[in-house]
């Protein structure tokens, strides 16, 4: 899985961050990002 180390990958980010979920999205739903979203604001990000 590439994505299970996201959260401790946005870390490393030195750039603002922009999340593009949709609300009918079968792969990702919106909810589902709340968690790195929420890692990348802990982390000082511009989300």
């Amino acid at each position: 899985d590439s994505y299970r180390n996201a959260d401790a990958a946005i870390t490393q980010i030195s750039c603002p961050v922009l999340f593009l979920l949709g609300s009918q999205d079968q792969m990702t739903p919106p909810k589902a990002a709340q968690g790195l979203i929420t890692a990348a604001r802990a982390s000082g990000k511009t989300v």
